[in-house]
């Protein structure tokens, strides 16, 4: 036996097998009875009496049995070295690393914000309502200026204002527009994603803007066709980023100089605003065509600026044109 050496004690007739890992075990002559009433050597260990077990001779004397925490292991052959205890920091790492994979999930779960409350809002959807699939609604929570952005394609887009009451916008997705809604609002800003859910093809999206609020829009999907009425509702300024074939806006009453941007490319753009709220056009990539009032001009070069007569007053609105327009029109409202 590797790393073992035996000796034979002659006072205690005792044959012993010592293990340089697993200090001692020993066979004796001695009855178990007799050896286990004898006190144990000093840095031996104990070994297996067989407690509870029948021991042969006269009177059949029976110890008390206590029954062991675990099941019993297979037999081991006698001279043989006891197993190795396990290492404890193994198994301290063993149970750690048993209970990160059992909580990890739980963790990965919650923990999506470390941040101040104040932030808090950046990251999370707060305030998102649906009354159904196609329609989803927030709280106005007592604001009275927010923005409002569309961040996907779209074929037909409706943005109007509207007393809402105690609600901030309605979204809503035409039963065959092959699209479902999906709001985000953080802080005061709202965004509008469209998911395809292949149920039609016909793009049609409305949106509805409280009225109480001053809004700032920005469409940033590119659209066929986009209808904006906002007569009833205020506005801080529009931006047209993801192009359309054909815009139309119906604008409320101004105040200050107001913005309007077309960034993407736009066919046609027609522009209603209310009486006194005059209305100036840049067009930096020139028009075909530029319908103000009773007036018509054609062929107008890049970089030119069409301003109306009543242009120097406090409410009025600024619209630039950053691509070549073919048909531009401008109207004062009845």
């Amino acid at each position: 036996m590797s790393g073992s050496s035996r000796t034979y004690d002659r006072a205690s007739g005792v044959d012993q097998w010592f293990d340089a890992a697993n200090p001692a075990r020993t066979v004796s002559a001695e009855s178990v009875l007799d050896r286990s009433r004898r006190p144990l050597a000093a840095g031996f260990p104990a070994t297996d009496d067989h407690i509870g077990d029948v021991l042969e001779g006269p009177g059949r004397e029976i110890r008390p049995h206590r029954a062991p925490k675990h099941p019993a292991g297979p037999a081991q052959a006698a001279g043989m070295p006891a197993p190795p205890r396990r290492n404890r920091g193994v198994m301290v790492a063993g149970l750690a690393l048993t209970a990160a994979v059992l909580l990890g999930g739980t963790v990965a779960g919650v923990t999506y914000f470390s941040g101040s409350d104040s932030d808090l809002t950046s990251v999370l959807e707060l305030g998102v309502g649906a009354t159904s699939q196609r329609t989803v609604t927030g709280p106005l929570d007592g604001r009275t200026a927010a923005s409002f952005e569309l961040v996907s394609a779209a074929k037909r887009v409706t943005v109007r204002s509207e007393d809402l009451g105690d609600a901030l916008y309605k979204m809503t997705t035409a039963e065959d527009s092959g699209l479902l809604p999906k709001a985000a609002v953080a802080q005061d800003d709202v965004r509008l994603e469209l998911t395809p859910d292949g149920k039609g093809d016909s793009g049609t999206v409305e949106v509805v803007l409280s009225a109480k609020v001053v809004w700032t829009l920005r469409l940033s999907g590119a659209v066929e066709e986009q209808v904006l009425n906002m007569q009833s509702g205020r506005v801080a300024g529009i931006d047209l980023v993801g192009g359309a074939r054909r815009a139309q806006i119906q604008l409320p009453a101004a105040a200050g100089t107001v913005p309007l941007k077309a960034t993407g490319a736009v066919e046609e753009l027609a522009m209603t605003s209310p009486a006194g709220n005059p209305v100036r056009v840049r067009v930096k990539g020139g028009a075909t065509t530029v319908a103000a009032g009773d007036k018509t001009l054609r062929d107008v070069p890049p970089g030119s600026t069409v301003t109306p007569k009543d242009w120097a007053t406090n409410d009025r609105y600024d619209v630039e044109a950053a691509s070549r327009v073919t048909l531009l029109s401008i109207d004062t409202a009845q």
